[in-house]
């Protein structure tokens, strides 16, 4: 029979190991309390007026910070315990608030001012189209845009561009 010494022993033990390994975060995988850490971490930012204006995308942001700090430490207190947690929040705001990426069909606004500014470059040249010349740049930007994913992809194929470039003026002299 078992004495009661090693039964207590027995159940202490297995209570002590239990209590261990329940509410042990590790990377990946936070428990519960790191998890209301994380969220009142971010009420107590909400209450500061910290997030007042990341608008429609706020949960986006959190979701982003969230999933990286329980990605690459293994505790909330430890993520927030070093500098690398608020270079975590700078990669989070720049995925969800950084510049658009361009995409065929959809150039960001840096593509479309760096396009324009090309097109100022070679503006004698273009001149020369005399009352054609915005109908060419229409038709040239527009075909452009939906070859290209961006405009470094267009300037790297200048073949390609100045087959598009002769498409549209013989589409505008057609039109004429």
């Amino acid at each position: 029979m078992f004495n009661t010494k090693k039964i207590h022993f027995l159940v202490f033990s297995g209570v002590f190991l239990y209590s261990c390994s329940v509410n042990k975060s590790k990377v990946g995988e936070w428990s519960k309390k790191d998890k209301e850490r994380f969220n009142q971490y971010i009420k107590k930012e909400e209450q500061k007026g910290h997030m007042t204006s990341f608008g429609e995308n706020k949960q986006m942001f959190i979701d982003c910070l969230f999933k990286k700090l329980e990605n690459n430490y293994t505790s909330f207190t430890l993520a927030m315990s070093n500098d690398k947690a608020k270079e975590e929040m700078k990669l989070c705001f720049n995925e969800v608030y950084g510049p658009k990426k361009s995409m065929k069909g959809a150039w960001n606004k840096e593509d479309v001012a760096k396009f324009n500014n090309e097109m100022q470059s070679i503006q004698a040249d273009l001149n020369k189209l005399g009352p054609l010349k915005e109908d060419f740049l229409k038709c040239y930007f527009q075909i452009i845009q939906n070859t290209f994913p961006s405009f470094n992809d267009a300037i790297s194929n200048s073949s390609t561009c100045q087959k598009l470039a002769t498409d549209c003026a013989n589409e505008i002299i057609k039109k004429e």
